[in-house]
């Protein structure tokens, strides 16, 4: 297995995941880096945040960027 990192994103702001995920798979990393982007979103919701990160990108541990989420485009298409 790899070890994935998912990192927040908000212009050249970034918040680096120190531990990251070990993952079978580069499609096991986008999937995890889609679920932390509504858990993000879902929270921001929640306590009524002003802002959240941009995107969230999940980098291999070789530092290869595998998936990028970006968060406005994780709403299913009849909620956009």
């Amino acid at each position: 297995m790899t070890r994935y990192f998912l990192h927040l994103v908000d212009g050249d702001d970034v918040i680096c995941d120190p531990e990251g995920s070990e993952l079978p798979s580069i499609a096991a990393a986008r999937e995890q880096a889609l679920l932390s982007a509504r858990e993000i979103l879902a929270e921001a919701i929640k306590i009524g945040a002003q802002r959240v990160p941009r995107f969230v990108v999940a980098v291999s541990e070789g530092g290869n960027e595998v998936a990028v989420i970006d968060m406005r485009e994780i709403f299913p298409p009849g909620m956009k």
